[in-house]
């Protein structure tokens, strides 16, 4: 079973256009440095949540990117004033274990977020296993068994890309 992430994270990212932008993080969520993170329609706010299926199929969530806040981690408060700065630019995280991606012939396939978590020990939180949810990247590199390299979609993508499909850019 995948877990949530509780401390900050360092990822070995590359590439992508290096795109940031701050949201305004949801009352009384707390966001790590390195955690995915989702804007949720409803708040108005980031937050790390894991989406479940039916909220991405009311379409509540939107896959934001990967969490960049000052001093390792923010908590949102009632007066939304809060900001996360977040990588939304549509980088490379390098060497993680995507669940079920074991051969090469997993290169392209579709990622989906299981936690918010990308070095996740109870279970990789990524997969190429459908979980009812939106792809929020794809395997660019097979390294082995248990190392990947996700191409992440940018946040503009993410959020038009309710089939789940490639990248169109």
């Amino acid at each position: 079973m995948a877990t949530d992430l509780t401390a900050p994270l360092t990822l070995r990212t590359r590439g992508g256009s290096g795109e940031s932008h701050s949201f305004r993080v949801a009352n009384g969520v707390t966001i790590y440095n390195g955690s995915m993170v989702w804007h949720d329609t409803d708040a108005g706010a980031i937050t790390s949540a894991t989406p479940t299926s039916s909220d991405l199929t009311a379409r509540r969530y939107d896959f934001c990117g990967i969490a960049t806040p000052p001093g390792n981690s923010v908590t949102g408060t009632s007066t939304g004033s809060v900001l996360c700065p977040v990588n939304c630019g549509g980088s490379v995280v390098e060497g993680i274990d995507v669940h079920t991606a074991d051969t090469q012939a997993s290169e392209g396939n579709p990622v989906y977020a299981r936690s918010n978590n990308f070095a996740d020990t109870g279970g990789p939180s990524v997969s190429v296993t459908s979980t009812s949810q939106r792809a929020i990247g794809y395997v660019l590199r097979w390294n082995s068994a248990t190392n990947q390299d996700v191409k992440l979609f940018d946040a503009s993508v993410a959020k038009t890309n309710k089939s789940g499909a490639h990248d169109p850019a």
